[in-house]
């Protein structure tokens, strides 16, 4: 619900995310650009990270700021623990600590798991699994101190199956591991006002490869709109409660 003020006898509607600081990572293109959008719509001042497309991730920082006070496009290594200290320490200094942290950065790749190289194999697990846990350890303090914080990392919607996979096999064990994560911290933090959740999204519209559409339950892939709905419901500062949960996005795809 949005709060209403009267001005001059006008009403003045209170965005939810007004005033909030956010960082998307990896929000410049694609899922991340979505649900920089949906934040920024709300009121949230949006920065998100790059690691090589600058130009996308500074479109991006522009569309938010015609709907919310601007915030900025940060070059990033989300695997790379210095890399991801310089954010902390750059962005903190510019807007203060977070409120919203989205942690949206993944590593995909379709190889069978026997014909993967360590480096393939690990690149997967850091672009997942450590680039969240990076980015949560860099902020979460920030937020514990101010005894506010909504940190929401995108994981899969079959992250919580243990079935065989073995064509995106890392993927898979690092979106686990982006649950795992989810709720460990959730645990830790939740006493200091910080909620940590997880979206597990199926299908996107946007997905790189898809199945037949017949094959999801509602017969629909899931719209960035939806994902976005989903993301405002969890960041929304009257949504202390909701803590340690992992939010399936799919239409049913994995349930």
């Amino acid at each position: 619900m949005r709060s209403v003020f009267l001005v001059s006898g006008t009403e003045i509607y209170m965005k939810r995310l007004d005033g909030q600081n956010a960082l998307i990572t990896a929000g410049g293109r694609r899922t991340g650009r979505a649900l920089a959008l949906a934040l920024a719509a709300e009121g949230a001042r949006v920065s998100v990270t790059y690691q090589r497309d600058r130009d996308s991730a500074e479109e991006c920082i522009e569309a938010c700021a015609e709907l919310a006070p601007a915030g900025k496009a940060y070059v990033c290594d989300a695997t790379d623990a210095d890399s991801v200290a310089r954010l902390v320490l750059d962005l903190e200094s510019d807007f203060g600590p977070l409120d919203i942290l989205v942690n949206a950065v993944g590593s995909f790749q379709i190889k069978n798991l026997l014909e993967l190289t360590p480096q393939e194999w690990q690149r997967q697990i850091d672009g997942t699994v450590t680039a969240a846990f990076l980015h949560c350890r860099g902020f979460l303090p920030g937020m514990r101190r101010k005894g506010y914080g909504r940190v929401v990392n995108i994981a899969d919607s079959g992250a919580d199956h243990l079935l065989p996979v073995p064509n995106i096999t890392p993927y898979m064990v690092g979106k686990t591991g982006v649950l795992i994560l989810s709720k460990s911290l959730a645990a830790e933090v939740s006493p200091d006002g910080v909620t940590v959740n997880a979206i597990s999204p199926g299908i996107l519209e946007n997905s790189i490869t898809k199945p037949p559409v017949e094959s999801i339950p509602v017969h629909e892939f899931t719209s960035l709109k939806s994902l976005s709905r989903s993301l405002l419901h969890l960041v929304d500062p009257e949504a202390g409660d909701l803590t340690g949960l992992n939010l399936k996005v799919g239409g049913g795809w994995n349930m």
